[in-house]
């Protein structure tokens, strides 16, 4: 292939990887890559360097060889396409099993109580006890399945600042959480899976609160991991809707990861103080 050719491949490839995780922008910011530069690049005008390359692929979770491959993301053409997403052979066991799981069931009805949108989860914190912590949520349906998104804060991953010429260059693909929402007769429950090294899969429950107004959810969450003395694996949890619009989702970002009680929304501190049940 030539290198014009290999570079509309490219081009092709990576809008179609941007458009899935959020916007073309977006991705430049994160990856520190000049905007004139990466729209080259989805132009197929221009191909990244190596180390440019690996960034851009580590940033996705993908590799060179998908970055270039003529057909990954054709449903035409590609078997393992499934909404627009690709599933490799070690994830499609997953697929199978859910269905045999689920082979009774209508877990993804039209209707159901966690409408798509953004919303802020508050929790009880377990890395400091005593806190409260958050985390926004995207909630998307896609074809029919709802799926949802966060990332965890940085502040919980040191080690994973990545340098670029002497500007701190933080990976959000490397914090990332993605769920699956199943509707159950009393609410909502969500098998959520970490990103690798940790590969944590936990499991989130979320009702309507009858203390509250009918928008806020609140239930528990159980994280899968070892027990350690003094370190709790399951969470109250409360997630409230986010106001539509750009102002209030920025806004809601830049709450610190860690509050004390009395920091916030007192609605949310009152089902929070809550004993376990």
């Amino acid at each position: 292939m030539s290198n014009q050719g290999l570079g509309q491949v490219f081009g092709r490839n990576l809008r179609l990887l941007c458009e899935q995780r959020s916007s073309p922008s977006a991705a430049a910011r994160d990856l520190g890559i000049n905007h004139v530069q990466m729209h080259r690049y989805l132009r197929g005008e221009a191909f990244p360097k190596p180390a440019v390359l690996k960034r851009i692929c580590d940033y996705f979770g993908t590799d060179a060889r998908i970055m270039t491959d003529l057909l990954p993301f054709d449903r035409a053409t590609e078997a393992h396409v499934i909404s627009g997403l690709k599933f490799s052979e070690t994830q499609l066991p997953l697929l199978r099993g859910m269905a045999y799981a689920a082979h009774a069931h209508d877990l993804m009805p039209a209707e159901t109580i966690l409408n798509d949108g953004a919303y802020i989860g508050w929790s009880n914190s377990l890395a400091y006890p005593g806190k409260v912590t958050h985390n926004i949520y995207l909630v998307k349906t896609i074809d029919g399945m709802r799926v949802t998104k966060t990332f965890d804060p940085i502040e919980l991953f040191p080690s994973i600042k990545l340098r670029r010429k002497d500007v701190a260059f933080r990976s959000p693909y490397l914090r990332e959480t993605r769920g699956v929402v199943l509707t159950g007769f009393e609410g909502v429950s969500m098998l959520t899976f970490c990103m690798p090294p940790s590969q944590w899969v936990s499991m989130m429950f979320l009702a309507t609160d009858p203390s509250s107004n009918e928008n806020v959810l609140s239930g528990a969450e159980l994280f899968s991991r070892k027990e350690y003395a003094g370190v709790e694996r399951l969470a109250r949890i409360v997630w409230v809707p986010i106001p539509k619009g750009f102002a209030a989702l920025m806004r809601a970002s830049r709450i610190p990861p860690w509050l004390e009680m009395d920091q916030v929304p007192e609605f949310v501190a009152k089902i929070l103080r809550q004993p376990m049940g």
